[in-house]
């Protein structure tokens, strides 16, 4: 199959012989049934760069060279420039500058839901890791609405608002960015109606025409992920259900997530960069010194106390603004500990730093102040 008509949109990528396609799952790469109405299963070259029609600013890349590395999405710099290569048995997806080293997906490469990783170059027709193009196209656009707009499809199911009268898609877009817990959105243009969702494409999605759906993480910037605002939302450590931020005196700490404890909601606003407690009314998050191994406390809203909530390689970080490459951090075996502190450290582009943080469960003001 030839991949030169690949710049002019996104394709699916089909593992050789079966009913299988490359799809991203959170930022890593799996092999997961073919689905055209899965927007996360559309991929694109751009020069020597593939990146995801949900995920257009970031590439498929991979840590280093070695064998067993799992593929993910993330910065454009680094083991990232791959080419399509034509080869005995088919086309394979070979990462340039390395020493014979392609995609692959190891072991019993039928069943559902296998990562994608970095393996050696076979010539074999029984090579798993050899690719073919699927015939679904996805249309692009220079506009951003535009690229992460997926027409004649429904985001059905996991609806948390219905809104009328709305009578632009940019304007259903901006009622999803004012809300902390909307992950996406379908909106018919013929009746102007809107739905805001809780899930990143509705609980069953499908083709339907009239509509479009957009993911918001297509469409969010760095600097705002969380929307314009996020008022009483409790902040969770990665890789944790149950680790919460939690304020113990005037320091913050990581406890055991409970929706009912004041003191682990935050409300946080992009324009001012300030992150403050719910329940303590004008006291910021800060530290003493944009330095390292400086715990986080509320006081004040002078001195090093701006933040950025922003979207990286591996999840969200909390980046102090006027530190350098300085986040805030559970540091050491966050995952073991019930109590441990809530710091600054280097923002580390690493799986297993723990400073990368999710969205809690947001409620709103009025159930909020009920438990208080």
């Amino acid at each position: 199959t030839s991949y030169t008509s690949w710049n002019s949109g996104y394709h699916t990528i089909q593992v050789k012989a079966t009913n299988m396609c490359y799809d991203l799952i959170a930022n890593r790469v799996y092999q997961r049934t073919c689905d055209k109405h899965r927007i996360t299963q559309f991929w694109a070259l751009t020069g020597n760069h593939i990146v995801n029609a949900a995920r257009p600013g970031f590439c498929l890349r991979t840590d280093n060279y070695n064998n067993g590395q799992h593929l993910y999405i993330g910065h454009c710099n680094g083991p990232c420039n791959w080419r399509f290569d034509p080869a005995r048995y088919g086309t394979r997806i070979r990462l340039r500058g390395s020493d014979n080293r392609c995609a692959d997906i190891p072991g019993n490469h039928p069943h559902n839901q296998q990562p994608v990783r970095l393996s050696g170059c076979e010539n074999s027709p029984n090579s798993d890791h050899w690719v073919k193009q699927n015939s679904f196209t996805k249309p692009t656009s220079t506009n951003s609405l535009a690229a992460c707009t997926v027409s004649d499809y429904n985001f059905a199911g996991d609806d948390i608002q219905h809104i009328g009268n709305v009578h632009t898609l940019k304007a259903c877009v901006k009622h999803c960015q004012g809300r902390v817990d909307c992950q996406s959105l379908t909106y018919r243009p013929r009746d102007h109606h809107c739905w805001l969702k809780r899930s990143l494409q509705g609980s069953s999605p499908r083709g339907e025409k009239g509509l479009q759906s957009v993911t918001m993480k297509c469409i969010d910037s760095d600097s705002a992920p969380w929307g314009k605002k996020a008022t009483h939302t409790q902040i969770i450590v990665k890789f944790t259900q149950r680790w919460c931020y939690d304020l113990k005196g005037d320091y913050l700490w990581q406890k055991r997530c409970d929706g009912t404890k004041k003191d682990q909601y935050f409300d946080y606003d992009y324009k001012t960069n300030t992150l403050k407690s719910s329940q303590r009314g004008n006291k910021c998050v800060k530290v003493d010194r944009a330095d390292r191994a400086q715990q986080l406390r509320v006081g004040d809203c002078s001195g090093h106390y701006k933040w950025r909530f922003e979207f990286g390689e591996f999840g969200k970080r909390l980046r102090l603004l006027s530190g350098n490459n300085i986040c805030a951090d559970v540091h050491g075996g966050h995952l073991q500990r019930h109590i441990r502190r809530v710091m600054t450290w280097t923002c580390e582009r690493h799986h297993n730093s723990d400073h990368w943080l999710k969205r809690g469960k947001t409620l709103s003001v009025l159930t909020v102040r009920s438990k208080f």
